[in-house]
């Protein structure tokens, strides 16, 4: 599949890229790593969303540069969860 960034007005910058892998975990694939390497952003992928838990990754992207966390923060589960009930 192939990602298509959203077009952005002139004064207007993308902070959050966020995706879903679907049944499968959240991890960064090298697809990932091709699309995120000239951006400053958050990362965001949720995985295994045939599950009452999904999983979650998160990460830094500056410039080629990526910090990925090592725990995302708990909010942002509860904030997946309480989606998944809706």
């Amino acid at each position: 599949m192939k990602y298509e960034p959203p077009a952005l007005a002139g004064d207007e910058e993308l902070v959050m890229d966020c995706h879903s892998h679907g049944r499968h975990p959240a991890y960064f694939s090298s697809t990932d790593n091709q699309d995120d390497r000239h951006d400053v952003k958050m990362a965001l992928v949720i995985g295994n969303c045939d599950r009452s838990n999904p999983s979650v990754a998160a990460r830094l992207c500056a410039k080629g540069l990526f910090e990925e966390t090592k725990r995302v923060p708990q909010a942002w589960y509860q904030a997946v969860w309480a989606a998944e009930a809706k």
